[in-house]
This record gives structure tokens, sequence and C-alpha cells, in this order.
């Protein structure tokens, strides 16, 4: 975060965006868990991703393949930040984009 060019004193002054925030890391972390655990050669799409860091906090196994989608330049920030391992990959594309 402090890499970023970025005033983040309104979401700490905002507590029911931020416990909102919380609440729905912990149930979409726990989805996903559940979803690698039941299909542990999935692929996970996670649309619309932003900076979103689940992929680098979840424990999967290896054959997981996770992309993360967003537009393309939400991926221009994602990549100044973030990083790819071969398992991870970043899409530039819209969800309304068929190709």
């Amino acid at each position: 975060m402090s890499r970023m060019d970025y005033d983040f004193s309104l979401a700490e002054k905002d507590t029911m965006m931020s416990d909102g925030v919380i609440a729905r890391t912990i149930l979409l972390d726990r989805m996903v868990g559940d979803f690698i655990r039941e299909n542990p050669k999935g692929t996970v799409v996670n649309i619309a991703c932003g900076l979103d860091t689940r992929v680098y906090r979840m424990k999967m196994p290896s054959s997981i393949r996770w992309y993360n989608l967003d537009l393309p330049e939400t991926i221009e920030v994602r990549r100044r930040f973030l990083t790819e391992d071969g398992r991870i990959s970043m899409i530039a594309k819209s969800a309304m984009d068929e190709s």
C-alpha cells in the first residue's frame, strides 16, 4: 500500500465499508477454498479482480490455474505491484469481450 499513490484515510474512517470488505473477503476466501479442495485440478477466473490478492493468500495445489481478469487499465496497475508465476495469469479484457 505504501507504494501506491492513493489516500487511504477515507477508507479508514468508513468503518461500515471496512467491515463489509472484511466480511466479503472472509466469505469469498472460504468459497474459493472449498472450490479448490473439491476441484484440485480446477481453474479459477477472478472476474473484475482489481487489486485482489486472494490468489497469493490461498493454499492451493500446483495443478490449479488462476486467471485474474479486468479492464486493461486495471491490469496495467496490477502488473506494477503483483506478479505472475506460470499458474497465475492476468487477462486485460472486459468480461463482456467475447474474444
